[in-house]
């Protein structure tokens, strides 16, 4: 592990509403390599902030009757307090809204400028005339124009990642009031990314990105980068460009730069120069490794924008961009824009937060994958692994010391090959740490512990302590030693478990390799007593149970139902034959991230093939054995993804919206395949 000074950041949460679990799900991952990290020696600044700007902030704010400054301030102090109960270890939670944050902004812009990147030109911008305002990119929602996804945002889709101009929208509408907006001109400022494209290209090769992301990069580069707009219309609730009156910097500008304003607060509070943890950023460097913890729903930023204007700055890009997937609850992304989520309060006020470190962790590869939240797993993971692996062995190997042996180990006696293997699984837990493969972590904390209760188990100390107490006090050292060393692995994970279980066998390692060496002889142990309660029964159900739903008055939030289609006369309805099929089997396509190939019986004889872009809401598993409808006159159609290549024979019918995004048509079990739908 390189001994170069880290700094470690998490993207910004929103400033306009609390922390959720989908928050968690990287903010917990970050913590544990901060952790882990200082566990090795190395000098560590973890930083964060909340990102403050923007339109929402200003019309929340206005709705509640506050500055904007004033509520961002009261959401950011909520934010520290839920990271913290979940022992998110944070060196710095600031603001985006700083003046350190508006000098590193204007200093960047100003860098952007002086090298020929910024130009201006009228901008086509949706405008709504009923709340006289233009209208920026979360404030409007409509069909993404590349994947056809309903109810996407005006910058990103959510569903495939693409970014896009708001008027690029299909079936646009004003989240505030409703209705449509009308197109207006205003003229903006854009970055020419374009220009970029040899550094970037260059870039998206390098080790700072994961392969999948090297792959999406690539791809957006060679699709042609379109030029970003960096200026915003007011009411804004920003930073005012300085040479352009009633213009404010948009958002994406000064939320990334957030990292460094943090970073520089807080290494003066050291009596550090920033220099120390980012290359160029003053004239004093130590070279330090800067790393980004991030979601998939915000590479485009971070792969390609915020590179660009650290290079136009003079700034070194970060050392490495590590993208984790979302938090999925039914098949659909956990967020607060969708109205799914359980909010870190909510969480604390029922569970303790270990339950949910472990669990995330236990999830966490090195790759995108997304985290398909389970209620058992989590419950059976817990209490099987944590709970009663670790735990009760713990409970019962101290206990025994302590009534038998008045609470001393005695001299540590461990086979060649035991302590090999011993330690080759504290190696294999080091290297998924160092790669942010968690999971892979802990299985291997998990191994340790079902050693070591097998080995209780088989030597049986309670029973050779009647016959030969020397013996029964080498196995409960042996044991004690093992303890050590899983705390050691779990201390990142569960840090307060691992410091209770230090607490009971009174000890406090040094570092990680003090923590895994089987070194522990002749040594008194603290008080035993349970770490961790189990996960009581129907704990978990009744904290993800429905809310009621509380009397909602017509809502500037609330969104439209699609615009209905133009008529038709009876005789064109019955030229579509709809007949029930169930589905007898379903598999993904390689290289398409929304289509699968179904087999599906329309009580035919032989079971036709049919195309559904339904992959992003179901997994091919979850369809097999479902009675659907399906369009059977359809003229069939080539299908062609990638090297996979086949003929659809009718069309599967789903509706948009709902917990899914899209829920197929389902029909009662009993009605038999090729069954007419009238």
């Amino acid at each position: 592990m390189s001994s170069r000074p880290l700094l470690l950041t998490s993207a910004l949460p929103y400033a306009n509403g609390p922390i959720h679990l989908g928050h968690l799900v990287e903010n917990i991952q970050s913590d544990i390599y901060a952790r882990f990290n200082r566990l090795l020696g190395r000098d560590v600044l973890y930083v964060c902030a909340a990102d403050t700007h923007g339109t929402p902030i200003e019309v929340n704010a206005k709705k509640q009757g506050l500055e904007p400054a004033v509520m961002v301030e009261r959401y950011r102090t909520e934010h520290e307090r839920d990271f913290r109960d979940f022992q998110v270890s944070f060196d710095l939670y600031s603001s985006t809204n700083t003046e350190e944050n508006r000098r590193w902004a204007e200093r960047i812009y100003a860098s952007l400028k002086a090298g020929g990147h910024v130009f201006e030109k009228p901008l086509e911008q949706f405008y709504c005339e009923n709340d006289q305002r233009f209208l920026p990119d979360r404030f409007v929602k409509g069909i993404c124009p590349s994947c056809k996804a309903r109810d996407q945002y005006g910058d990103v889709c959510e569903n495939c990642n693409k970014t896009y101009q708001p008027i690029d929208l299909e079936e646009p509408y004003c989240v505030l009031c409703r209705n449509r907006p009308v197109r207006k001109e205003s003229t903006h400022l854009f970055v020419k990314l374009s220009g970029f494209a040899p550094f970037l290209r260059e870039y998206s090769s390098s080790p700072a990105l994961q392969p999948e992301v090297r792959n999406y990069v690539t791809r957006w580069i060679d699709e042609g980068l379109q030029d970003w707009c960096i200026s915003r219309d007011g009411p804004y609730f920003g930073f005012e460009i300085p040479d352009q009156p009633g213009k404010y910097f948009y958002v994406w500008l000064d939320a990334p730069i957030g990292y460094i304003s943090a970073a520089e607060t807080e290494a003066k509070a050291r009596g550090q120069e920033l220099g120390h943890w980012w290359t160029g950023t003053s004239e004093h460097s130590d070279d330090g490794e800067v790393v980004h913890v991030i979601g998939k729903d915000i590479v485009y930023f971070h792969a390609l924008f915020w590179p660009a204007m650290l290079h136009a700055a003079g700034l070194a890009r970060p050392t490495k961009v590590h993208v984790h997937g979302m938090l999925n609850l039914g098949g659909a992304k956990m967020s607060k824009s969708r109205g799914r989520m359980i909010t870190a309060r909510e969480w604390l006020d029922a569970l303790d937060p270990a339950y949910l470190r472990y669990y995330l962790a236990a999830n966490l590869g090195p790759s995108l994958d997304d985290i398909e939240f389970s209620l058992d797993e989590l419950k059976n993971r817990v209490n099987s692994q944590l709970v009663n692996n670790v735990g009760n062995l713990a409970n019962r190997v101290l206990s025994f010391v302590k009534t038998r042996f008045s609470g001393r180990i005695g001299a540590l006696t461990i086979e060649p090959d035991t302590r090999a293997s011993l330690a080759e699984t504290c190696g294999n837990a080091l290297r998924g740490f160092k790669t942010l493969n968690y999971r892979y972590a802990v299985q291997q904390i998990e191994a340790m512990g079902l050693w070591a209760n097998a080995y209780m188990q088989s030597h049986a100390p309670f029973k050779t302590f009647k016959t030969d107490p020397d013996v029964a006090l080498a196995d409960v050292t042996l044991l004690a030693n093992v303890l050590k060393a899983l705390g050691t692995m779990l201390q990142p994970i569960v840090p307060k478990v691992a410091e209770e279980l230090f607490a009971q066998i009174n000890v406090r390692p040094k570092n990680w390799d003090d923590g895994v060496a089987f070194n522990l002889e002749r040594h008194e142990i603290g008080t035993p007593a349970p770490l961790l309660p189990p996960i009581e029964a129907g704990a978990l159900e009744k904290l993800f149970a429905p809310k009621e739903a509380a009397p909602v008055a017509v809502s500037a939030a609330a969104e439209p139902a699609a615009p209905m289609a133009a008529e038709m006369t009876f005789d064109d309805f019955m030229k579509a034959d709809l007949r029930v099929g169930k589905i007898l089997a379903a598999e993904a396509i390689p290289k398409s991230e929304k289509m699968l190939r179904l087999s599906v019986d329309l009580g035919e004889g032989t079971p036709r093939t049919i195309g559904a872009g339904i992959a992003n809401a179901y997994r091919p598993e979850d369809l097999v054995g479902k009675s659907v409808v399906v369009v059977a006159n359809l003229a069939p159609r080539t299908m062609k993804i990638g090297k996979t290549e086949f003929v659809s024979q009718g069309m599967v019918l789903a509706a948009g919206g709902g917990a899914r995004g899209l829920s197929v048509t389902e029909v009662p079990a009993d009605v038999a395949p090729g069954a007419r739908v009238k």
